[in-house]
């Protein structure tokens, strides 16, 4: 019996074990995407140039505002005859055409939410870390948990409204920019608000509900015993 126990609570260590080396490398895949994003937004330049390529450039795209943003040339389709068509050549604006200032807070809150994630997977592994050594009712598990909670509802809240900000730069200077014979197209994301995020958050807070319940009912078993 005893033997059996053992067994179980080495393979329920490894499986911990395991969850807690899965949340790190998540954490770091995280983080390591949300970094080049963020240098290649800042940048306006790919990181790795293929031999022989030409012209390479970032489009605006790379902003989580844009979806499409581009110069639209119809100088080419004077003098049709009646029922003639033309095909309109349209040009992908830059991500270095746009200021630096404007590209960096537009970013901004894209990068805030990436940490907000990066830090709730760490505090989820180390709330793991103390579950596993035999403490699931302590209080750093709940500080642990609450604090992945407030990360997670935190960054997505403050990623909704900093959103706009860069929006609101963003379509200042394309309103003001204007080029003889060209027109302008443009898909804006005006609203960005990550619902799985939110929702992943409310469950940890109540889960750190939960455990505080447990570790009272742990005090009370403690004091009748």
């Amino acid at each position: 019996m005893a033997g059996t126990i053992q067994r179980q609570t080495r393979a329920q260590g490894r499986g911990v074990a395991a969850v807690r080396i899965l949340l790190v490398l998540v954490a770091a895949a995280v983080a390591a995407v949300a970094g080049l994003v963020l240098v290649i937004t800042l940048s306006a330049r790919p990181l790795i140039v293929p031999p022989g390529a030409h012209d390479v450039h970032i489009p605006a795209t790379v902003l989580p505002q844009v979806i499409q943003l581009e110069w639209a040339d119809s100088s080419h389709c004077g003098g049709l005859a009646p029922g003639e068509s033309c095909a309109v050549t349209s040009t992908v604006v830059r991500a270095e055409e746009i200021p630096l200032g404007i590209r960096a807070v537009a970013a901004l809150p894209r990068a805030i939410e990436a940490i907000a994630i990066v830090v709730a997977l760490l505090a989820i592994r180390r709330a793991l870390q103390r579950i596993a050594g035999g403490t699931p009712f302590a209080p750093a598990v709940q500080a642990d948990l609450r604090t992945a909670a407030i990360a997670l509802v935190a960054g997505t809240l403050t990623r909704t409204a900093l959103h706009p900000v860069g929006l609101v730069l963003l379509m200042r200077w394309w309103d003001g920019l204007a080029v003889e014979g060209l027109g302008k197209g443009a898909g804006l994301q005006p609203v960005h608000f990550s619902w799985p995020l939110l929702v992943f958050g409310l469950v940890i807070g109540c889960l750190v509900v939960a455990f505080r319940a447990g570790a009272r009912l742990e005090e009370d078993a403690a004091g009748v015993i």
